[in-house]
């Protein structure tokens, strides 16, 4: 399943008692994403004044709670 961080080495994997079949299921599912065109589009946009912002000296970030704001200035 990837490189799943657990916070108590001692606890048992919760995914231990998983068929393979199974594991293959949700691995399937947790790779799966669908990009919403206006993300994709905000994303592109933002990328390129931070790659190269010539005179721009501030970004506003502006939307709604759990708009995904903090996450995009962590990336």
């Amino acid at each position: 399943m990837g490189s799943r961080a657990r916070a108590d080495p001692a606890m048992p994997d919760p995914l231990s008692g998983l068929t393979a079949d199974q594991r293959a299921r949700l691995q399937r599912f947790m790779a799966y994403r669908v990009a919403h065109p206006a993300l994709v589009r905000v994303d592109a946009e933002l990328s390129e004044v931070l790659a190269d912002p010539g005179p721009t000296l501030l970004i506003l970030l502006v939307g709604p709670t759990g708009g995904l704001r903090r996450r995009c200035c962590r990336r």
